[in-house]
């Protein structure tokens, strides 16, 4: 049974440079991105007011671009028995938000868009979200390999890269794509000080005076201070 992980691989093998473009907020949620300040979110002050000034301007998809768009997001990162498809994380709220962050990506879009539906017309005679399962995956074969594309479909083989490299970067920026990937990283400005056990097991204990200077969780954003003599308080 082939699973995402393995469809993922397969859709990036041909890729010639394929990589995340890690750019603007990452996929969080309108609701999230309008937690203003907050410290936690690794944007300035600055940077958040200008996310929610471009989150209220008006969708730059129509509802009938939204629509493919929704069904190709889900072809590159179907529902698996790990996690939810590229659309339940997100991926549609962030690829509105990127595309008036980032103009560039806005007429290959739109281009791309247009073209897979001329595509379907031409193949199928409807249009792309009417075709069945067994003819989008056709079709989408067609300019999934950018290796084998042939020269009438290079335009769409253009657009579904960058797609598809905007799909992955929403997504596994996204709460549920860090959770599909099982890899928490690091976690900066938080030390509890060494275990209780392995101080025990070498024969030393935690110091108290040194106990309130540690970087808990829950104190994590504080900012630190000296006294007069160099002493961290």
């Amino acid at each position: 049974m082939i699973t995402r992980r393995d469809t993922i691989k397969t859709l990036l093998a041909g890729t010639v440079g394929a990589g995340l473009i890690v750019t603007g907020t990452g996929c969080h949620t309108p609701e999230e991105i309008q937690e203003v300040p907050n410290p936690l979110y690794g944007r300035s002050e600055e940077e958040q007011i200008r996310d929610q000034k471009i989150i209220a301007e008006s969708n730059f998809f129509s509802t009938a671009e939204t629509h493919v768009l929704a069904v190709l997001i889900d072809i590159v990162l179907p529902a698996d028995e790990y996690s939810v498809s590229a659309s339940e994380a997100g991926v549609m709220d962030f690829l509105q938000f990127i595309v008036k962050d980032i103009e560039k990506h806005q007429q290959p879009l739109k281009s791309g868009l247009a073209w897979i539906e001329r595509k379907a017309f031409d193949l199928f005679e409807k249009e792309f979200p009417a075709c069945s399962e067994e003819e989008m995956i056709s079709l989408i074969d067609l300019i999934a390999y950018p290796q084998e594309v042939m020269p009438e479909n290079k335009a769409g083989a253009q657009f579904f890269n960058l797609l598809r490299d905007l799909t992955l970067t929403g997504f596994y920026t996204s709460r549920e794509g860090i959770q599909d990937l099982g890899y928490a990283g690091n976690r900066p400005n938080f030390w509890d000080g060494v275990p209780g056990d392995v101080l025990a097991e070498h024969g030393f204990e935690v110091d108290a005076r040194w106990k309130d200077a540690y970087i808990t969780e829950s104190g994590r954003t504080r900012l630190a201070q000296w006294d007069e003599e160099g002493n961290l308080i």
